[in-house]
């Protein structure tokens, strides 16, 4: 899924007109429809801005990933339906979730 597609995808689930989006996020209505058209792409101040106000990674809304947020992912209660595990497993699947976090946050532009 191209970057206007989620874009878009993400203001519906808002519920959101374009012109609302703009609004929040002090930026132009064309320019949210050019970013959602991809005629345009957004800036990286702007595509960190457009994360944000989604809760999203820029690496879900670039199409690098389908999950949408890491650090939700391993939410304190997210791994509760491992907690059946025997402890030790459930401390090294924890530990290699946080790795691949930690790695991707390395690879991450500045």
């Amino acid at each position: 899924m191209e970057l206007g597609s989620r874009l878009k995808k993400l203001r519906e689930e808002k519920g959101l007109s374009q012109l609302e989006l703009a609004k929040a996020l002090r930026i132009s209505n064309v320019m949210i429809s050019r970013y959602e058209n991809n005629r345009r792409t957004p800036d990286y101040a702007t595509l960190n801005k457009l994360a944000d106000f989604y809760g999203v990674s820029t690496d879900y809304l670039l199409g690098r990933t389908n999950i949408r947020n890491y650090e939700k992912l391993l939410a304190a209660d997210s791994l509760t339906h491992y907690e059946s595990l025997p402890p030790e497993i459930y401390q090294q699947l924890k530990a290699i979730a946080q790795y691949f976090i930690e790695e991707d946050k390395k690879n991450r532009p500045k």
